[in-house]
């Protein structure tokens, strides 16, 4: 009994030892709340969790996507790529409810684009929103911008997120479509922890 006990106190140890590095990141598949398609089906979050748990997929959300209930899944960042190119060459949201500004995307903390905002200027991103303060106190930061955007409004190149600091796509990325509103909680709400506009 007492050598079990050993062993299973090593077996902790030793995990606990390992270096971040080491252990599994999340993905973007994992941070699913919502249905996707992909290979010419549409799964439940559930159903794509258990089907491609561990995989690096790559999401294309926009309006086109939210008008059919499911977020685009690709395996491969050219395939993601490429139907961004193919199905979201659009002009500017004519419906957008706030201030449009081709040359950058704005992240909402709250859906329909409303509560606290940070925007990124094409070509340029923010590689950890946890060093950007969300809400401030005289003395301190309340609370980050990580894991906090529910909503965009998207410039004429759109934006990539990604649910790991410094643009790390180890577990994959979402892009939000260009020129568009795009309602973020129903499928990765308050996941992103860095961000690149193009």
């Amino acid at each position: 009994m007492q050598l079990r006990t050993l062993a299973a106190g090593l077996t902790a140890a030793a995990a606990l030892a390992l270096p971040a590095s080491a252990m599994a990141a999340p993905s973007a598949v994992d941070s699913l709340t919502g249905p996707a398609h992909i290979d010419g089906h549409t799964y439940s979050a559930a159903q794509m969790k258990h089907r491609y748990r561990g995989q690096k997929l790559f999401f294309v959300l926009g309006s086109r996507e939210e008008g059919r209930g499911a977020i685009a899944a690709f395996h491969t960042s050219a395939a993601a790529k490429a139907y961004a190119r193919a199905h979201h060459e659009m002009a500017p949201a004519r419906s957008a409810r706030v201030a449009y500004n081709g040359g950058q995307t704005v992240f909402y903390q709250d859906a329909y684009l409303e509560g606290n905002s940070i925007a990124a200027n094409n070509n340029s991103g923010i590689g950890n929103l946890a060093d950007y303060c969300m809400i401030n106190n005289i003395f301190w930061c309340g609370a980050s911008w990580d894991n906090q955007i529910s909503s965009a409004k998207t410039g004429n190149d759109g934006a990539y997120l990604y649910n790991l600091p410094y643009l790390n796509s180890s577990g994959g990325w979402t892009y939000v479509a260009a020129n568009d509103s795009v309602e973020l909680w129903h499928w990765f709400n308050d996941v992103a922890s860095s961000v690149w506009v193009p």
